[in-house]
């Protein structure tokens, strides 16, 4: 019996260096950082989009997101480090930070999500991104 298996999210590229998606789906139950991909090295995230199907009724909802390097360093505000609101249901476009450079090493792409007592919520967490 197998005993260990790679775990990791696959790092997603099909190489014709158009832009690409990765998505995951977000609900109050999901913990607080949950991993919703991989990104090869050089990658460029060009856009975050989140689609809040219903609120997170907890106490100011928000998430960034971020990434862990190959070397298992996080950051968990690499890409969106003001916070995106998951107090009201809609469309909400993420601001890009200042950091949200071209990657240096294959890394995993994780949302953080930092409120207090939610029982409901529901959203669509969308990376745009170019590969190298």
């Amino acid at each position: 019996m197998v005993t260990s298996l790679n775990n990791n999210p696959a790092y997603t590229d099909f190489l014709y260096e158009a832009e690409q998606i990765i998505m995951k789906d977000l609900t109050f139950a999901s913990g607080t950082t949950t991993v919703i991909g991989g990104l090869p090295a050089g990658a460029m995230v060009t856009g975050i989009v989140v689609v809040v199907s219903t609120l997170f009724n907890g106490t100011t909802p928000t998430i960034t997101v971020g990434i862990i390097d190959a070397t298992g360093a996080a950051t968990a505000t690499y890409y969106v480090s003001s916070g995106i609101s998951l107090a009201a249901a809609g469309v909400i476009a993420g601001t890009l930070a200042a950091t949200a450079l071209p990657l240096a090493t294959n890394s995993q792409v994780t949302v953080t999500r930092s409120e207090t007592g939610s029982a409901a919520g529901v959203a669509k967490v969308i990376v745009r991104f170019v590969g190298p």
